[in-house]
């Protein structure tokens, strides 16, 4: 079975991790900071605007209890991972969801009233978009699926006073499984967010968490760090392949817009019907987003339903050979009629 997504792993991952256990140093030191810095400078920010972390869910969680102290409205989309929705709840805010735009699974921004509430932009499956700038100084913009994307030449991430990024096992790059990272050009949040995670021999009775990041998990990072070019590379020729047998793909035609081909995303009449097909050809595709995970069960956000119910997701990673892209694109050749 050609699996729909998996993660890119070579020798170097193998070495970063043998460099930790010789070191002894299991626990956040050296290569966290190492990491945290290594990211800072791709995104051309310069050192000490990072804080790597467990997990993208845990950024998402930090961000939300710093920046909505006064518990306003959170504003997230329907169509999104239910993380969003967790680190609201977590921190006993309330959720406004609005739907999303009718040609990208992105928030649509138009419907966002003008009271100053905290917004979550996520922007998917590597198809970010421009971010208006009356918005951005009340928004975390949550690049989990877009990390080395660009919106006008500027790294997706920063278009908010904070950016998330994700790297759990399938995302472009990952540490390990696990981890995320929070960016941010403003040092004071950066400091705060470090205070937070700095849980252990405190004097003062702040709250805080463990939500730090291992030795072992940033080295591995730093070796899919160095790897996120090529990956992007490898991600847009199979996206191209699939464009080629003339599939209509889920795809941003902005030139101000570089996208990272996180996810082929194609739409079909019958998406079930196309999934069921391939999966007897041995090929493992889903529907990237099911009805029942939208964030509100209301039927009311049309554009999120529209995507529910029409979109394919087609493997589309690094390690994917030839020889399976090939059999992909012949099983996708014989049910031509369908696209």
């Amino acid at each position: 079975m050609i699996k729909h997504n998996k993660p890119t792993i070579g020798p170097e991952e193998k070495k970063a991790i043998d460099r930790v256990i010789r070191s002894r140093f299991l626990s956040s030191d050296i290569e966290v900071k190492k990491f945290e810095n290594e990211m800072s400078n791709y995104l051309k920010l310069g050192d000490d605007n990072a804080v790597a972390l467990s997990n993208g869910t845990a950024a998402l969680f930090i961000l939300v209890n710093l920046l909505n102290k006064k518990k306003r409205d959170v504003i997230i989309p329907s169509y999104s991972c239910s993380s969003l929705l967790h680190a609201i709840r977590l921190n006993g805010s309330n959720a406004k969801i609005l739907d999303v735009d009718q040609n990208f699974p992105n928030l649509d921004t138009k419907l966002i009233g003008k009271k100053k509430n905290l917004i979550i932009y996520a922007q998917m499956y590597g198809l970010p978009s421009a971010i208006p700038i009356n918005l951005r100084s009340n928004l975390i913009e949550d690049a989990c699926q877009s990390l080395g994307a660009k919106v006008k030449n500027i790294s997706v991430g920063l278009q908010g006073i904070a950016g998330v990024f994700s790297f759990y096992a399938t995302k472009i790059i990952t540490s390990a499984g696990q981890g995320g990272m929070i960016v941010s050009k403003d040092k004071s949040l950066i400091k705060e967010i470090k205070d937070f995670i700095n849980f252990d021999m405190r004097k003062d009775d702040k709250f805080r968490f463990n939500f730090q990041m291992t030795e072992t998990q940033a080295a591995f990072g730093r070796a899919q760090l160095k790897k996120l070019n090529f990956f992007i590379s490898k991600r847009k020729k199979i996206f191209n392949f699939y464009k080629k047998l003339g599939l209509n793909l889920m795809e941003n035609k902005n030139s101000d817009i570089n996208q990272v081909f996180y996810r082929s995303i194609a739409y079909f009449k019958n998406p079930n019907r196309i999934i069921k097909i391939l999966k007897k050809n041995k090929i493992e595709c889903i529907n990237p987003l099911e009805k029942f995970e939208l964030l509100s069960k209301k039927n009311k956000y049309k554009n999120s339903l529209k995507f529910t119910g029409k979109t394919v997701s087609l493997p589309c990673y690094p390690s994917l050979t030839t020889g399976q892209l090939q059999h992909i694109g012949k099983a996708l050749k014989e049910i031509k009629s369908e696209f």
